[in-house]
Formats: structure tokens, C-alpha cells, sequence
């Protein structure tokens, strides 16, 4: 059985580790509010934007376009992966990379080459070890990374595309549904596949200036930036919300220790009490 003093060294160790994990979640949780409005901003956009696409699907210009229209064969992929930095964060991490792992060995299957950039080092540090890794944005959440970084890297993409260097993109990342639920997704954006929303949606006749394929070029390149910059919108969002749920379990099962420990030691505190009252009324009683 521990001693008195072994108990009250695990307590105190308790509630020190019970406050560095409400200090984390209280920061989770300030950098979770922010996120989350940035989410929804996106969201608001996203849609209007999607709308505009989903008006040129029955264009004819639409499935001929370059970065819509599948290559005949494909024999090169790229995906790009987002998890978090750092750790502490739950199944958040996990629950992707094995989804991600899966989804590349199937491309292998199909005889494609892939090559994998990441954003964040969880993902890299998996990946690496199988020999896909091309590229890691190290300081991405350590910097502002904004649409115009997102643009950035989509054009290199789309050029990589036309040089036939790769012939199918993906981006892999955690979309936010809420607080407690965050779902590993992976969309397809070169060639861009996006299922359309309402198929009741009337569309109006539009003029197009300077013409319609000029227009519907624009628009491509915009969503398939978009999505990228949304992803990353999103892995902040969910890393955040699964630290907050991590570190807020943390602390309650801290809670629970520190109350099982307390009563250990109260109880084997009563023991030497009792155990001493005996001796000395035995000891009396011999006098």
C-alpha cells in the first residue's frame, strides 16, 4: 500500500497537470471562437460561389473545360493532407491519417504515382515514412495563411497539371461539423468534381463579359482555390474544437483522480489513527 506521502505527492502532481489542461482548453477555446466565425464567413461564401458554378453546368463550354474535363489516363496523383502540429488533440490526427493511408494505397492500386505536401507535422511525420512525402508547409500555422497563399499554390498546381507532371489533385483534411464532431474528407479538385447542391434551381440567361469561357475559367480557378483555403479554414477549426474536448476530459478525469486519492488518503490517514488509539490503550491497560 503507498504511503501518506506517496498520496499526497500523486495529488499534488494531479492538480498541477489539472492546470495546465484547463489553461490549454481555455485557449483552445479562444482560438476556437475565432475559427468558427471564420467558418462561417467561408460558408456564406462558398455558397454564393458554388451558385455561380452550378449556373454553367448545362453550358457547353462546361465539360470541355480543362480543369473539369478527366484526363483519358491518369498515372500521376498529388494530395495535399492537413492535420495539426501538435498533438493533445483527441483522435483528431488519427482518425484522418488512416483515412488518408487508405485513400493512397487505393491510388497505388490503381498504378498511379502520388506524392503527398502536408499541412501539418502529425501528417508529415506518418507520411515520411512511406516514401510519398514531396513537400511540407512547415510554417503554415505559425504564419497568416490566406487566400492569396492559397492562390499560390493552385496555380503551381494547375500549371503542374497542364505539364502533365500530375494528372489527378486532392486535398485531405477534417471538416468542421461542430464542436464534438469533426469528419476526415477528401475531395477531388483537379479535375474538379463538385456535386451539384439543387437540381431544382432555375437558372436565368446570362450575358457574359468579356465572354463565357473567359468567365467560367475565373470561376473554376476561384473554387478550386477556395476549397483549399476552406480546408485550412476547417483544420483550424476542428484541431481547436477536438483540444478544447480533449483537454476539458483531461481535466475532469484529473477531477476523479484527485477525489479517488483524496479518500485513499483519508481513509488510510483513519487507519494510523485507529491504529495508534489501539496501541495506546493497549498500552495503558499493560500499565
Amino acid at each position: 500500500m503507498s504511503t501518506l506521502k506517496e498520496i499526497n505527492l500523486r495529488i499534488t502532481s494531479l492538480k498541477n497537470t489539472k492546470k495546465i489542461t484547463q489553461a490549454m482548453k481555455l485557449i483552445a477555446v479562444t482560438k476556437l471562437n475565432r475559427a468558427q466565425s471564420n467558418v462561417k464567413r467561408a460558408m456564406r461564401y462558398y455558397a454564393s460561389l458554388n451558385e455561380v458554378y452550378d449556373d454553367f453546368r448545362n453550358e457547353d463550354v462546361f465539360q470541355d473545360h480543362y480543369l473539369i474535363k478527366a484526363k483519358d489516363k491518369a498515372s500521376q496523383a498529388k494530395a495535399i493532407i492537413f492535420t495539426s502540429d501538435k498533438g493533445l488533440c483527441g483522435p483528431f490526427n488519427n482518425n484522418l491519417i488512416k483515412k488518408a493511408a487508405g485513400f493512397i494505397s487505393n491510388l497505388k492500386e490503381r498504378n498511379l504515382k502520388v506524392k503527398t505536401e502536408h499541412f501539418g507535422k502529425k501528417g508529415y511525420d506518418f507520411f515520411k515514412k512511406q516514401n510519398v512525402v514531396e513537400k511540407w508547409h512547415e510554417d503554415v500555422f505559425r504564419e497568416k495563411f490566406d487566400f492569396s497563399n492559397a492562390t499560390k499554390l493552385i496555380e503551381q498546381s494547375i500549371s503542374h497539371f497542364l505539364k502533365n507532371q500530375i494528372d489527378e489533385f486532392y486535398i485531405i483534411y477534417n471538416r468542421f461539423d461542430s464542436v464534438l464532431k469533426q469528419t476526415p474528407v477528401i475531395k477531388q479538385v483537379i479535375p474538379l468534381v463538385i456535386e451539384k447542391e439543387n437540381e431544382n434551381r432555375k437558372v436565368a440567361n446570362f450575358l457574359y463579359e468579356p465572354d463565357q469561357e473567359a468567365v467560367l475559367d475565373q470561376v473554376v480557378k476561384k473554387m478550386i482555390c477556395f476549397e483549399l483555403y476552406f480546408a485550412y479554414l476547417n483544420t483550424v477549426a476542428g484541431e481547436n474544437s477536438a483540444r478544447m474536448t480533449a483537454m476539458d476530459s483531461a481535466t475532469n478525469n484529473c477531477n476523479d483522480m484527485i477525489d479517488r486519492f483524496t479518500l485513499t488518503r483519508n481513509q488510510l490517514r483513519q487507519a494510523n489513527i485507529t491504529k495508534e488509539l489501539i496501541e495506546i490503550i493497549s498500552g495503558a491497560e499493560s500499565v
